[in-house]
């Protein structure tokens, strides 16, 4: 892990730290927790099914009032 940092004027100081990528991947998180398996395979059988709203319909589907 490397790090390096910074000061910006108005701001204040600021630390980068690069890490390495978690290569692990998500088939092997899905494998180790039930619960994440379960909620992948539910969500499989809905879009299956057709039950879902594309991201436009989520998008237009908000209000105002959702943010109060």
């Amino acid at each position: 892990m490397n790090s390096c940092g910074g000061f910006i004027p108005g701001k204040g100081k600021f630390t980068i730290v690069l890490q390495e990528e978690d290569s692990q991947s998500i088939a092997a998180d899905v494998e180790s927790d039930d619960e994440l398996r379960e909620m992948i395979e539910k969500s499989l059988e809905a879009y299956k099914r057709g039950d879902y709203m594309t991201t436009s319909e989520s998008i237009k589907s908000l209000s105002p009032k959702d943010f109060a």
